[in-house]
Formats: C-alpha cells, sequence, structure tokens
C-alpha cells in the first residue's frame, strides 16, 4: 500500500505533458460559435470547423488546413447561408507547442495572421501540474504584420470533456502596440496528445479579416467526437 501511495504521488508531482505529435490526414472537427457586435446589432456565426494534417515536417512542425461546413449567419433578425464551396480554405504552420509558424491561403494579410496569432494555443515546453503558470511571447514581425503579443496561460484543474480527460486552462493573450488585440478566456487541452478540447474567449479589437473595424465578441470552440 505504501509502494502505490509513494508511486501515485511520483505521478502527481511529473505533472502532465502537452506537446502535439500529429499525423498527416489526422482530422478534428469542432462546432464553432461566434458573437460580434456589429452595425448596433450582435451577429452570430456558426459552423462546423474541420481541421486535417496535411503535413509533418522533420523538426515537428506541422501543417492543418482548415476548411467550414454548414456556416450560417444571423444579423438584424435574418439568416443567411453562405455555400460551403464559398468558403475559403486555410492552412497554417505550427510548431510543436502552438507557435504560428506560416499561414498559407486566398487573400493572406496583416488580419489574418493577427487573427492566426489570436487563436494559437501555446503549449507549455515542460511538464505542468494544478496551480502552474506558462508563459510565451510572440515577437512583431514586420513582414507579416504580426504585433509583439504575450500569451499567458493557469492551469486550473482537471476535467472530462466527454471521452477526453483535460487539464483545464485560463489564458490571455495580448498584443502590445497599435490598437491592440486581446483574448481572454478557457481552454480545455487533451492530456493525451496537448489538442484542444474546447475553447472559450472573448475577444476585444479583434482583426477580423473583411470587417470595416477590430471587433469585439466571444468565440466558443467544441470538438465533435
Amino acid at each position: 500500500m505504501v509502494g502505490l501511495v509513494s508511486v501515485a504521488m511520483l505521478a502527481l508531482a511529473q505533472g502532465v505533458t502537452l506537446k502535439r505529435t500529429p499525423k498527416v490526414d489526422e482530422v478534428q472537427k469542432f462546432k464553432l460559435r461566434m458573437e460580434f457586435g456589429i452595425f448596433g446589432d450582435t451577429a452570430v456565426y456558426t459552423s462546423v470547423l474541420t481541421q486535417k494534417v496535411t503535413e509533418v515536417k522533420p523538426d515537428g512542425n506541422y501543417a492543418v488546413e482548415a476548411t467550414q461546413s454548414d456556416y450560417k449567419v444571423e444579423l438584424f433578425g435574418d439568416e443567411g447561408v453562405v455555400r460551403d464551396e464559398d468558403l475559403p480554405k486555410q492552412s497554417i504552420t505550427y510548431t510543436p507547442s502552438g507557435d504560428v509558424v506560416a499561414v498559407q491561403g486566398g487573400l493572406v494579410n496583416e488580419s489574418v495572421y493577427r487573427l492566426a496569432n489570436l487563436m494559437a494555443v501555446r503549449l507549455p515546453k515542460v511538464a505542468v501540474s494544478k496551480g502552474d503558470k506558462w508563459e510565451c511571447v510572440v515577437p512583431k514581425n514586420v513582414d507579416t504584420g504580426v504585433f509583439e503579443a504575450k500569451a499567458t496561460y493557469t492551469y486550473d484543474d482537471d476535467e472530462k470533456i466527454g471521452e477526453f480527460d483535460t487539464i483545464r486552462a485560463e489564458f490571455e493573450y495580448a498584443e502590445v502596440a497599435g490598437d491592440p488585440a486581446r483574448g481572454q478566456g478557457k481552454v480545455w487541452l487533451n492530456k493525451r496528445d496537448g489538442s484542444v478540447v474546447k475553447l472559450e474567449t472573448n475577444w476585444t479589437s479583434a482583426p477580423i479579416p473583411g470587417a470595416p473595424t477590430p471587433l469585439t465578441g466571444a468565440v466558443i470552440l467544441e470538438r465533435i467526437p
């Protein structure tokens, strides 16, 4: 009995190691819901977001192609539907810890890069236990238009989400220049592979591509089993 307790205590002391090691053709689907204040009303966007790993490089960096389907938007009491074939495909390359390396697709500009960084989830580079914090500094990039920013996370607790054993972490992402975008919320990470199972965040001055001005709103992302 003493030996079993010792092993359990050792496991707790070692913490949880989170690292993405995806394989080519790995697919994850999410329910996406976004709400933004615009033109004096609240616009609600919903879709099914599909993320497919298309490349894994020797250094561990990996590319994810993102597509959306069942896209709907509600504004001023009206509901509109966008044809799936009209929605652009986008590919984002990440490091194993979640930093954005490159974005490819149609109409890639400064707003697209900034939004990709705002949405990205950075993993800790060492094992973490409840109460631990980790942070990541995003350097300014004059070529892509990315602002310098800082992301901070706090491991709150463990939580079972459907079939997934996750850690729940509070986070904040904040740019430090220009009209700074900011995200604040919670993310649930799969203990097995570090992937996102659920994310809830509130955005301030989010650089939404195509929007006339930066927008403030909320985003919910939930994995579909």
